[in-house]
């Protein structure tokens, strides 16, 4: 039992010190964590609450509960202090003040947590999340209840409209589309665009737009990328190494091309804030 608890104290040394959540939350979220469950318990739902963050809900040995861990415990969007964020937050208030609405896009928002980090820290904001998986729409629809400056919407994100041919190629956070086939690979699902989503909100100036799509990046960022001039923070999860040989990244690279950003880098992801 000692060793187990050994085992669980810097998740718990970590919640005494962020305030992120309780020690005895941590205790159980570490549980969570380090459970390897029978598929007779892959889909059972744990409520949890965390500080900041309210009620949430994850299904127990998904991916889910490293998401979490990921985005609200870890904080991996999280840039605050960095002067690139602090400026970018400064744009955003003076947005605010002004009466200005903008635009957050979160594409591959999973079970809705990235978008609440984002809901939260830009109130002001509207938050658009498009997420293809109907499993994590369900759970995001959870997670997301009540809050009013975002909108769910379940498609998938792609340089054209249409529809998508969705894989399952993991865990929950492993969902990858693909151009539709005659095969039984997977469910289709309608594909949108950037365009299309700023087209609902009219909201023209895109603050933050998250991409993790599991590979999928090498088809968002071919074609018109005329999008990314109204971006001031791209944040980008690239997936080379997870496909070897099949170079997702390129297209990406080549759309930065003439664009003047600098990039930081945390956790899984890269940061590019874009000079405007």
């Amino acid at each position: 039992m000692y060793r187990t608890l050994q085992r669980f104290r810097p998740f718990i040394d970590f919640a005494r010190a962020t305030k992120v959540m309780t020690p005895f939350y941590a205790f159980q979220f570490a549980i969570l964590l380090n459970h390897k469950s029978h598929n007779t318990l892959r889909s059972h739902v744990v409520k949890f609450t965390l500080r900041e963050f309210g009620t949430l809900f994850v299904r127990r040995g998904t991916s889910d509960v490293s998401v979490l861990n990921q985005v609200l415990v870890l904080r991996e969007y999280d840039l605050s202090g960095t002067p690139q964020f602090e400026m970018l937050y400064e744009t955003y208030r003076a947005a605010a003040d002004a009466g200005r609405q903008q635009l957050i896009i979160d594409c591959g928002a999973n079970i809705g947590l990235s978008t609440l980090f984002f809901a939260r820290k830009f109130p002001n904001a509207k938050v658009l999340a498009i997420e293809p998986a109907v499993g994590n729409v369900t759970m995001a629809m959870q997670n997301l209840s009540g809050i009013k400056n975002i909108e769910f919407i379940n498609a998938a994100i792609d340089s054209r409209p249409g529809t998508l041919t969705l894989k399952r190629t993991g865990e929950e956070w492993g969902y990858r589309t693909s151009p539709p086939t005659n095969t039984a690979d997977g469910p289709l699902v309608i594909a949108m665009t950037i365009d299309q989503l700023c087209a609902k909100t009219a909201i023209e100036d895109i603050l933050i737009v998250k991409v993790d799509i599991e590979g999928a990046e090498r088809s968002l960022f071919v074609g018109d990328v005329a999008w990314m001039d109204r971006v001031s923070l791209l944040i980008v999860e690239l997936h080379d190494w997870l496909f070897p040989g099949e170079g997702t990244s390129r297209a990406f690279f080549r759309a930065l091309e003439g664009r003047k950003f600098e990039m930081l880098h945390r956790g899984e992801n890269l940061f590019f804030f874009f000079e405007k």
